[in-house]
């Protein structure tokens, strides 16, 4: 059975956090953001003020586990920035070393590359050697 994890950009604080609790319907408690009152409608309360607190779905932007590990053994998540390498399309030769991003599309999970100024997905990529560098959120200037 595929195994479910978040982990959550919180965007005021430009931090990431882990995710302990969601509530699909009001937002999630997130583990490393800034203590603080927390709220849920009309209700203030305080779960675990040392650890984090209960954030609204604005304040942040929920990235899911891909179920793939990079070459170290590390987790990949939605929306990371991974060292990758591959063709585009059309092309031959040795492999390209490039920068790709992971992202969802109708057909599962994939890494997408700029390349000459468009996204592709290699049509040959060597999975085995995809190393995270981080989340775009952390550093978006590394695809331009």
């Amino acid at each position: 059975m595929k195994e479910t994890k978040f982990k959550a950009w919180h965007k005021a604080e430009k931090i990431m956090c882990d995710v302990s609790i969601i509530n699909f319907d009001q937002g999630a408690f997130l583990i490393g953001v800034k203590p603080g009152a927390d709220e849920i409608g009309d209700k203030y309360f305080v779960p675990a003020p040392s650890e984090g607190r209960f954030c609204n779905w604005d304040e942040f932007e929920l990235l899911q586990y891909t179920g793939m590990k990079d070459k170290n053994g590390k987790e990949i998540y939605e929306s990371d920035l991974v060292k990758c390498s591959g063709l585009p399309s059309g092309e031959s030769g040795n492999p390209k070393n490039m920068i790709g991003k992971v992202d969802w599309n109708h057909h599962g999970w994939e890494i997408a590359v700029w390349y000459k100024n468009e996204w592709w997905c290699p049509r040959s990529m060597n999975y085995s050697t995809l190393e995270i560098i981080c989340s775009i959120h952390e550093n978006p200037e590394l695809l331009k």
